[in-house]
């Protein structure tokens, strides 16, 4: 998870316009009958750096600007405040968050009751992101200023935090612990481990170099979150 600039230089004419005129009535889904979202997806996605603002996945936008399908992330629930619900600045892109079990993730639907993991035809569904977290609140997870010292990954892919609260929210509401999510962050780090020299210590300027490349990168590579806390404990 990383920090995600907000910038009102992104946000689209369509948005202002709606939330500028008196005569609406300032909900989102007013907005979305309104207006079509391919704009506000598209600009939230390029902000993002083409990932989703949780779990850090890879999120494809096609030639003709459609891209797959995704949740707009209204970070403070839309039934919380009217004054949020089409702000930009509290707009973000997620993946879909939806995926059927296997027989390996069932037990996450022991351990995170909590998330809204759910069954269909005999099979379970679990759910990560912004479909786990629903209109719940993150009282401690800040996508616009996130504290990296308090996000932490093990070297087997486990997202995780020694503050208690932050923890507790990414696993029990967004849900970032499924074993496909810890697959993909070690496949992530495995990769590019392969890519530097092979020894046991890399110098501060080759480091740096890599953590410069990824911050003026418009394209993020996925999952980028366990690569930067490895690459800076790499520092000297």
């Amino acid at each position: 998870m990383i920090e995600i600039i907000k910038d009102m230089k992104n946000e689209p004419q369509s948005l202002q316009r709606f939330r500028a005129n008196p005569a609406s009535d300032g909900t989102f889904k007013s907005y979305s009958k309104e207006n079509s979202l391919s704009e506000l997806r598209v600009n939230l996605l390029k902000e993002q750096g083409y990932i989703c603002c949780y779990c850090m996945s890879s999120i494809n936008i096609s030639s003709a600007n459609t891209i797959e399908k995704t949740k707009i992330e209204h970070y403070q629930a839309r039934d919380g405040s009217r004054k949020v619900e089409v702000h930009y600045k509290n707009l973000y892109l997620a993946c879909d968050g939806r995926k059927q079990c296997s027989d390996y993730d069932k037990k996450y639907l022991d351990t995170y009751k909590s998330c809204r993991c759910k069954y269909k035809d005999g099979k379970s569904f679990l759910q990560h992101c912004d479909t786990c977290k629903g209109n719940r609140k993150l009282d401690y997870i800040k996508l616009d200023k996130i504290t990296q010292d308090k996000i932490k990954y093990t070297s087997s892919g486990i997202i995780y935090s020694d503050d208690e609260n932050i923890d507790y929210e990414l696993n029990h509401i967004l849900n970032l612990n499924t074993d496909r999510l810890i697959a993909n962050r070690k496949q992530a780090k495995s990769a590019l481990w392969k890519q530097l020299p092979k020894q046991k210590t890399w110098s501060a300027n080759l480091i740096k170099k890599i953590l410069l490349k990824y911050k003026n990168s418009d394209k993020k590579p996925p999952y980028i979150g366990i690569l930067l806390y490895f690459l800076n404990r790499k520092l000297p």
